[in-house]
Formats: structure tokens, sequence, C-alpha cells
């Protein structure tokens, strides 16, 4: 080490110098305080030993001065006095020394000394170092939590955000949350809403749902069905994510036209359905493991279907809602959550909720994510709602009136496994359809090959729709008559064409079964705007110049407008 020795005594820095030196110590001299605070800042020596009775500044002074000028680096004050009593030992130690040794010194207590003063600057320089260290980490720890929290905002698109029938609110348990909610609308105007939340919390859960977060976007904007985004985004987890890493999901889609609810649950609590009333008219429990578990094989992307009629709301959260603790570790729990929902609409369920949660855990740290989602479903919309004011639009780019066609040609085993529809609107997208035509376009390609599949291929009759049950029964019976399908096509064309500096689109469906009645379901529909069958016949011809159905109904042609 280097030794700094301050003593007014010519011996006993002469003594204490060549004692040290022998031990192979480098050794550094003065005869006062000021000298020794000078030498201080001049050598930065690993030990001082110093008298405490001096000229000018004693050792006491000094000492004090040492530790005001290098606040961040301890080095040992051995002090020596002829004076050792507990008073002044205390008031050695109160000026900033270490430790105490009487005149005349004894070589081997002061050997003994140093030494143990060397292991404390050791283990002193070790706890800096390992300081230093931590203090880098925070830094790089704090810039990467900064450049995560941009990120995962700016995945979480605001902009998708639907303030007026979607409310909801995530408790973080860090300063990251698994838990998510996204909403997004698809071409044909349904709303789909996701809540996912990955196992454990914190940045590492933050992390593991962004896998979910851009194919649930993109799919939905496409217009990809829920069991298609459903089976997409378990297969995305199970490939990205370690064998111990799953996403509890809740993906609902809803269609406000027809007042129909799709719900997928895996791993989550119960969604509910409650009427404005308080009534619970429908829970969806979890029916399926969380995303991530199973392969693809073994993997069920069915969801539950629900038709509602009284206005209500759709609720559903995360488990760290119901195991919310209070400080006697008793949880919230889901009986807690479905008394609070019997409240009148009136009463604002949803800040009840949150109130009430705020209350049981009175600012108790929680260990997971927190989150609730309220889905207003009111009075259903008009099919008029959904056509776009398109007469002073012009189409994107009239590339000298280009034209073009396609046709696609699917047979059974591509009916069941195809999501079809948004194949063909990747075409447009790039065949310069333009985006403010690609909704309606959406709109009438689906109307027309959902048709042709339900009425024409698989004879489904849609005045199965006309009450709750009856939609369920329509779908069971759509899905079963669905894998039995074979022997059977469905042809799709699109044609690009102009007619006296017009763009204009022929969108042609045609099924190989013997037909349908569409003539009696737009007929009971005009009668009636209650119906739930033929509105998306009505639909088409109110968006297009014309739509033609030969007379037995199993081929469609409606011409759509692009431009003035």
């Amino acid at each position: 080490m280097q030794v700094l020795i301050v003593d007014d005594a010519p011996e006993i820095l002469s003594q204490l110098s060549r004692h040290l030196i022998s031990l192979g110590h480098i050794v550094v001299t003065a005869t006062n305080g000021v000298e020794a605070v000078t030498a201080y800042q001049a050598n930065c020596p690993d030990l001082i030993i110093m008298d405490v009775d001096m000229p000018e500044m004693d050792g006491y002074q000094a000492a004090a001065r040492i530790r005001h000028l290098d606040v961040e680096r301890w080095v040992p004050i051995l002090f020596l006095s002829s004076n050792t009593d507990d008073s002044e030992r205390a008031k050695g130690l109160e000026a900033g020394g270490d430790d105490y040794l009487g005149k005349p010194v004894n070589v081997f207590l002061l050997n003994n000394k140093i030494m143990a003063l060397r292991r404390i600057t050791d283990m002193q320089d070790q706890v800096t170092r390992y300081a230093r260290e931590l203090q880098t980490n925070l830094e790089h720890n704090r810039d990467e939590r900064v450049l995560a929290r941009y990120l995962l905002d700016h995945i979480i698109r605001q902009d998708k955000e639907e303030p007026d029938l979607v409310r909801s609110w995530v408790s973080p348990a860090q300063h990251f949350s698994g838990d998510v909610v996204m909403t997004a609308r698809t071409p044909g105007n349904e709303l789909n809403v996701l809540l996912a939340d990955a196992t454990g919390h914190g940045l590492s859960a933050a992390i593991s749902v962004i896998p979910v977060i851009e194919s649930f976007y993109s799919m939905t904007e496409k217009g990809f069905t829920l069991t298609s985004i459903v089976r997409e985004l378990n297969h995305k987890i199970k490939h990205l994510l370690p064998i111990d890493r799953f996403v509890a999901a809740v993906i609902i889609s809803i269609d406000y036209t027809n007042q129909t609810i799709r719900v997928w649950n895996g791993g989550a609590p119960d969604v509910f359905f409650v009427a404005d009333s308080g009534e619970i008219l429908r829970a969806w429990p979890s029916a399926h493991p969380a995303l991530g578990i199973l392969s693809d094989e073994e993997f069920d992307n069915t969801p539950q279907y629900f038709q509602w009629e009284d206005v209500g709301s759709i609720f559903m959260c995360s488990d760290g809602l119901p195991e919310a603790e209070d400080e006697d570790k008793k949880p919230f729990t889901m009986a807690q959550v479905k008394n609070l929902l019997t409240r009148p609409y009136d009463k604002g369920r949803f800040q009840l909720i949150k109130d009430t949660l705020a209350a049981h855990i009175e600012g108790v740290q929680q260990q997971d994510d927190i989150s609730l989602v309220d889905i207003r479903c009111g009075e259903p919309l008009r099919w008029t709602s959904l056509i776009k004011d398109t007469q002073n639009i012009q189409a994107t780019a009239n590339n000298n009136h280009s034209r073009w066609r396609l046709s696609l040609s699917l047979g059974a085993e591509e009916i069941k496994q195809l999501d079809a529809l948004p194949l063909i609107m990747n075409w447009l997208d790039q065949l310069n359809i333009g985006a403010h035509h690609r909704g309606q376009a959406f709109l009438v390609l689906g109307e027309l090959f959902n048709n042709a599949l339900d009425h024409g291929l698989l004879r489904l009759d849609s005045r199965f729709k006309q009450d709750p049950n009856g939609f369920e029964q329509y779908i069971n019976l759509r899905e079963k008559r669905l894998d039995a399908l074979a022997d059977c096509t469905v042809e799709v064309e699109l044609e690009r064409f102009h007619v006296e500096a017009q763009e204009r689109l022929r969108i042609r469906v045609q099924d190989s079964g013997p037909g349908f009645d569409y003539r009696n379901i737009i007929a009971k529909y005009e009668a009636s705007d209650k119906q739930f069958s033929g509105r998306g016949i009505l639909l088409v011809k109110q968006l297009c110049l014309s739509l033609e159905y030969t007379d037995k109904g199993n081929e469609a042609t409606a011409v759509y407008q692009l431009s003035k």
C-alpha cells in the first residue's frame, strides 16, 4: 500500500517509515496537518497514520478536512496519540478516524491493525467497484426501460381505440404490464377486441405479448376471421416463446349490424354479457387452454356465439383482478365481480368495480397485472350506416383506365381450410383498388361469398337467426355441414373495367349448389327491417350500381363504381 505518515517528531517519522518500507509499502511523509492535506491530494494514499498533536493543524482537523475533500473514496485513518482514553478515542472517531494506536508505538500491534485495515480497504474497494458497476447497469437498465416503454406504447396503436364503445383499464404490477387490451375494425366494420395476459409480470411479460399485437392488428385489418386470428396467434406464441411462457387471452368479434358476438376464451376468467338492468344474460368460461400451450394439431379455435336482443355490455378481466389481495391476503374473487355487475347500468359498473377494488387492496403492492374491459353492445347499427359517402371521392389512380381480371376456383377442401376473403382483398390492395373503396368492396364480396357458401352449398335457412337460440343452432348446423362438405366449388371472379371514363369493379360469385330463393329473402326483409335474413343482399344493392342473380340464385354479379 501507499501509506501517508504524519507526525511532527522526526524520529517517529523515520522509525515508522523504515518499518513500513521493510514490509514492502510505499511511504509518503508530512510533519503537520496542513502538509498532510496537501500530500493526500497529491498522492491519494491507501492508508493514513496520523499523529494527533501537531502544530498549525492537528490530526483531528486534518482528518476532518480530508474527509470533506474526498467524500466518494474511503481511506482508513489510524490516529497516533499518547492519550488513549475513551473520550479521546471518541473525539478521533468523530473527526473521521477509523482506529487508534497509543504511543510509544507497538510495532506488532501496528502490523495487525494495518492488516485489518487493509482487509477493510480491499472490501471497500470491492464494494465501490460493485457500486460503480451497479450504477452503470442501472443507467443501462433505465435507458432500456425508456426504449422498451416507447416501443410498447407505439406498438399498441392508440389510433385504433374505440372510446365510445370500449373502456379499458390496465394496472401493471411493475413498470411494464403483461396485460394488453387492443381493438381493431375489420374491413366489414366488425369490432375485434383482444385482452391478452402473458405469464408473469414486468418487462419479460410485456415482451411475451408483443407477438400477439401486430398479428392481431394486421389480420383484423385484412379481414381474417376470428378463428384464423386465434390459430395464428397460438402458432406464433408456441413457436417464439419458451415452453414455460404462454398467453391467456380473450378474443371477441362483434357484429353490431346483426347483433352477434363471437368469443374465444383461452385461460382467462369468465366473460359476461350483462343487460342494462343488471341481469347476466350470458357467461363465457374458459373453454380452451392459453395460447402457446398446444401444438397446431391439438389446438381448437372454435369460438362461442351469442346474439343479443337486450342492450348491454360485455365485461372481461385478467386473473389479476379476482386474485388481487388485501393486506390480510384475502382475494377480491370473481363472486365479488359478479355481484358488482348485477348493478343497473346507470350505476356505472365499470367505475364501481375499479373503486371497490381500490378500497379492497388499499395500496397493497399486487403480484400480478390487473385489467378490466367493458364493451358496449347497444342498439344495432342500421345497415345503411356502413355505406360511406363516395360521391366526392376520386379513385386513387386512374392508371389510364387500367383493366385486369382475376379468378379463383375453390373446391371443398379449400373452402374448409382457406380464409379466402383476406386473400382476395390482399390482391385488391396490390392492384390499386384504393383504400377508401376497400371496406365497401369487402362488404360486397363477403356477402356474396357467404351467401354462396351458406345458402348455395350448405343449404342453411337464415330464419334460424331470428332468435338468440336459433342463431346458435344456425352456427352449429353450419359447422356440421361444412365439415361434411364434398364435391362442390365456389368461383370468384373480379374484373376492373371502364365505361365512359368511369372505373368499375365487377364481382361475380358462383357456387355449384342448386341455388336459393333470393327474391323471397329480399321481400321478407323489405317488409320488416327487424329481419336478420336478407340484410346483406340489400346492403350490396345499396353499395353497387347493380346486382343481378341467375334464376336459381347460385350466381350473383355485382358492379361497384370506383370513380365518378
